[in-house]
């Protein structure tokens, strides 16, 4: 999938982990902003509803988002280490990315979390977000492990995944996909 058309199959993935200095710019329409232009005290923390709204519902309808330091990848295409190595955190040792999410079965529901050497595994229960008194999306905790599902060791990253939540209306059509 090209990420700069992401459509409501996409995800936002907040991962927490270690940090290495590589770049601090972000995209803002096309044109590269450098966020550490801001003042002392400014950082890109915005709420769960924030992320939603602002963010995630505005990248899949194709409209233009506000500076951010979100950076499109296909998050399960690297080790969590990769990409802490490859990008900068944009504070608090945390990443912000655009990722599409595929079915790990063709006409299934289930969510592909897997990478090369290990696998993100979803804990607990989604945690629903309103705005405005009405419910935006919903935020999965996952943990990253190594190795098989069989025998895979857990690891400290955490990634938190933030879907839209469907909008109201008639059910879509068999075969469409609606991962977001």
């Amino acid at each position: 999938m090209n990420l700069s058309e992401l459509s409501e199959d996409a995800s936002l993935q907040t991962v927490e982990g270690k940090a290495e200095e590589v770049q601090n710019s972000s995209s803002k329409g096309g044109e590269l902003f450098d966020l550490n232009s801001l003042p002392p005290g400014y950082r890109f923390n915005p709420t769960d509803a924030e992320i939603i709204v602002f963010y995630l519902r505005k990248k899949i309808d194709h409209q233009s988002l506000p500076p951010n330091k979100i950076i499109e990848v296909n998050l399960y295409g690297y080790d969590p280490d990769e990409l802490a190595a490859r990008y900068e955190p944009s504070g608090n040792d945390e990443w912000f990315y655009f990722t599409p999410r595929e079915r790990k079965y063709r006409n299934g529901q289930r969510p592909n979390r897997s990478i090369g050497e290990g696998y993100w595994k979803a804990t607990g229960a989604d945690k629903e977000i309103k705005f405005e008194d009405r419910t935006v999306g919903y935020r999965k905790a996952l943990v990253f492990y190594r190795g098989s599902a069989q025998n895979g060791v857990k690891t400290n990253w955490i990634m938190h995944e933030f879907t839209v939540a469907k909008p109201p209306g008639p059910p879509r059509r068999s075969g469409v996909n609606d991962m977001r």
